[in-house]
């Protein structure tokens, strides 16, 4: 708008310029150009002025963008480390889960507890015990499966969050470089 607007100014005073007719006379040809200087120089400081406003608020997206970028390499550290986290997780439990797959297919163990306890109190504490344990493997793998789901979200977010920055970074670029 205020371009348009010193455009407009440009054009009206060059008009009123023209329009005094100083066929050779070097003098008026001097003071015609000088109030078309003096008529441009408002519009001329005012355009510098807006470019100096907008030059300190492009740094300042600038810095914001710098501080996005830090927070994104941040993100991703924590989420390649969650990866591996989950990486060491899968091994354990695949290593468990054949382990309960092979004890259930080669014996019942609870019959093997019942005939190898001292007294009954002492097969039903044992039943309990791995009951108990295999409770908290299943938690433990429902947890696993939870922040897995967790994780996935994480990485689209920063998927997300990553074009964006790129897109906006493009077009800050580009007015950079227009109003430049």
């Amino acid at each position: 708008l205020v371009f348009v607007l010193s455009l407009y100014a440009i054009r009206s005073t060059l008009y009123a310029v023209y329009a005094q007719d100083c066929g050779s006379d070097l003098q008026c040809q001097i003071d015609a150009l000088q109030r078309e200087y003096d008529a441009l120089s408002p519009a001329q400081e005012k355009n510098k002025q807006d470019l100096a406003s907008l030059r300190k608020q492009l740094s300042s997206l600038d810095k914001k963008i710098v501080n996005f970028s830090n927070q994104l390499r941040k993100t991703e550290g924590e989420i390649r480390s969650r990866e591996e986290d989950s990486a060491y997780a899968k091994k354990v439990f695949e290593e468990k889960a054949v382990n309960q797959y092979m004890r259930i297919r080669n014996y019942d163990p609870s019959l093997l507890i019942i005939l190898s306890a001292d007294s009954a109190t002492s097969a039903f504490r044992e039943i309990n015990f791995r009951q108990r344990a295999a409770d908290e493997d299943r938690k433990t793998m429902e947890e696993y499966g939870l922040n897995l789901l967790q994780l996935r979200k994480d990485k689209d977010n920063l998927e997300k969050s990553k074009q964006s920055l790129a897109s906006i970074q493009k077009q800050i670029a580009e007015k950079e470089k227009f109003l430049a």
